[in-house]
């Protein structure tokens, strides 16, 4: 086997490896709550929890916008529409979203975990989407109107205006809107993670309820 095919072969069974894991997790009973190690040797098992929140909330943020900005940018229906519901949206509070989440979530879902990774997904989703849905919207509306007229008389349909010219020309805006989501996501999911509501619990095993408890018992070795 040659040297891409091993790296290919890895990377497959470890995106297997990482689904079985977190299906299981999720897939745990909600309560009691999952208790939290603060040894170093459960720090790696809490920050692949914590990144697989992160990349999955991501990757819903990263197609929903795309989706969303592309109708926005091509239809003036959906522009008046969507473009203040993104205001209205990104001028809400990210965790003002997290009881209402938890509510609905965690009744549906009473035995298993389910319920709190998707209220944890969702609220990194509403502290990601809306910067990236309109900063694509955006960046298709200032596309020369040039080079729109330049790639239709080469007889391209809309996937193929999309993938030739849209998508490359907004490639910039994506990718720097992509790290700041990603890093605002860091801040909301220690509250996601190690959420109380009166006597309950709602937490869930990751790096920002690792870090949380580390804080309450002041141990300065953990937080390091």
């Amino acid at each position: 086997m040659s040297v891409p095919d091993i790296l290919a072969f890895a990377f497959i069974l470890a995106v297997f490896v990482s689904f079985f894991l977190v299906a299981r997790y999720w897939t745990g009973p909600l309560h009691p709550p999952p208790p939290i190690d603060l040894s170093l040797r459960s720090l790696p098992y809490a920050v692949f929890l914590s990144l697989s929140r992160i990349a999955l909330a991501y990757l819903v943020c990263l197609i929903t916008s795309l989706g969303v900005g592309y109708w926005a940018a091509h239809s003036r229906t959906a522009e008046k529409i969507i473009i203040p519901l993104i205001d209205i949206g990104q001028s809400i509070p990210v965790l003002a979203f997290l009881p209402g989440l938890v509510l609905v979530f965690v009744t549906l879902f009473p035995s298993s975990r389910v319920g709190l990774e998707i209220t944890a997904v969702l609220t990194l989703y509403t502290g990601m989407a809306w910067n990236m849905m309109f900063g694509f919207y955006a960046s298709l509306k200032t596309i020369p109107r040039e080079y729109l007229d330049t790639i239709r008389t080469y007889g391209y349909g809309r996937l193929g205006i999309l993938l030739r010219l849209e998508l490359p020309y907004s490639m910039n805006v994506i990718v720097w809107n992509s790290m700041l989501s990603v890093a605002g996501g860091w801040f909301f999911l220690t509250v996601c993670e190690s959420y109380n509501t009166g006597t309950q619990s709602f937490r869930l095993v990751g790096l920002g309820s690792f870090m949380t408890l580390a804080a309450d018992k002041g141990d300065y070795t953990a937080m390091l």
